[in-house]
């Protein structure tokens, strides 16, 4: 006895839960030339888009003024600043780290009370900083 298809009699009772799909009667589309078209258009896109990139780049640079160094004869060099450290007399912990040596600011007691924070046992000279 011969095979029955669902999809082929439609006097068959459906054997699954879902209805089959109809077959693709679409006519096929020869997509060996359609692909070199977009891919010249790709690439055209691409040299485009570069070549606009440069343009842009080009006239960035242009704008921007060409350093010159100045020679002075009476050149001198910055002296090296160090502040002083005011450490635990003012109740200031000593700072991690100097790299960038500028001038600080001259913090009193008065102004860092705020920043003890509220456990119930805290020492005079325990600050947060």
């Amino acid at each position: 006895m011969a095979e029955i298809q669902p999809e082929t009699d439609l006097g068959q009772e459906n054997l699954h839960p879902y209805t089959p799909l109809l077959a693709d009667h679409r006519p096929t589309v020869n997509s060996s030339r359609r692909r070199p078209v977009q891919v010249l258009a790709s690439v055209l896109l691409a040299v485009v888009g570069l070549f606009a990139l440069l343009v842009f780049c080009g006239i960035q640079s242009s704008r921007q003024p060409v350093p010159t160094v100045e020679k002075k004869d009476d050149h001198h060099e910055p002296l090296a600043f160090r502040p002083v450290s005011r450490g635990k007399p003012e109740g200031v912990s000593e700072k991690a780290s100097l790299v960038r040596p500028s001038p600080s600011f001259t913090w009193t007691n008065a102004m860092l009370a705020w920043q003890r924070t509220s456990y119930h046992f805290q020492p005079e000279k325990n600050w947060m900083n």
